[in-house]
């Protein structure tokens, strides 16, 4: 099956506020087009969305701008029981007038369920951010095991490795780690939960100039 919409959208926003003793104005048209559509198959589904949006500042001719952005996603069972499944998601926005900024994002996942009790999963990221201060590109790929014995005691081993490309140089990142969860019923509707788990990460910084990691 198949579906589609498109919207078109005209606003003309009109504003007068007046606090702390000065007067904010604001008079805007703003145009809008967005469009989304959806397509089925058997064992996979696709959407698709754009957006484009023009604001006017009648006031500021320096305060205009727009935006476009558009989405895919899709997603596939595949494999001889349809135990595989692969999701794909694709992002683009772009402004151009204030502050120009592009931004790309990818990320890939595919899951393998090998028996009932053992599954893998694989994922690569991609993001990159490009403005007036340069571009940022971030990539990073991992994996993960997960194998479950007995209903009772659950095992994941994961790998990931991450690269950041800055302006000023660039960043890498490994780590690796096992984690175990134990579970197990109890008289009267109890349950005994265990956890455990080690992680090793390695953080390489290849920078012009110190950077500083601020947190809220």
């Amino acid at each position: 099956y198949f579906r589609t919409s498109l919207g078109l959208n005209h606003n003309h926003v009109k504003e007068k506020t007046r606090g702390v003793g000065q007067l904010f104005r604001r008079n805007e048209d703003i145009d809008v087009i967005d469009y989304t559509a959806h397509k089925g198959f058997e064992t996979a589904d696709m959407d698709f969305n754009y957006k484009f949006e023009d604001v006017t500042d009648t006031l500021r001719s320096q305060g205009g701008f727009r935006n476009q952005s558009a989405n895919l996603t899709y997603s596939l069972d595949f494999g001889p029981a349809l135990n595989r499944r692969w999701d794909s998601q694709l992002g683009y926005f772009k402004r151009s007038g204030i502050s120009d900024t592009q931004f790309i994002r990818m990320n890939e996942t595919l899951h393998i369920d090998h028996y009932q009790n053992l599954a893998t999963d694989y994922n690569y990221n991609l993001t990159s951010y490009d403005t007036r201060n340069g571009t940022n590109l971030n990539q990073s790929v991992s994996a993960q095991l997960r194998h479950r014995l007995y209903k009772n005691l659950t095992t994941s081993v994961r790998a990931r490795g991450t690269t950041a490309d800055l302006p000023n140089g660039s960043r890498y990142s490994y780590l690796g780690g096992i984690n175990l969860n134990y579970t197990r019923t109890l008289p009267a509707r109890g349950r005994l939960t265990v956890y455990g788990g080690s992680n090793y990460q390695i953080n390489d910084n290849n920078l012009n100039s110190s950077t500083i990691d601020v947190v809220d």
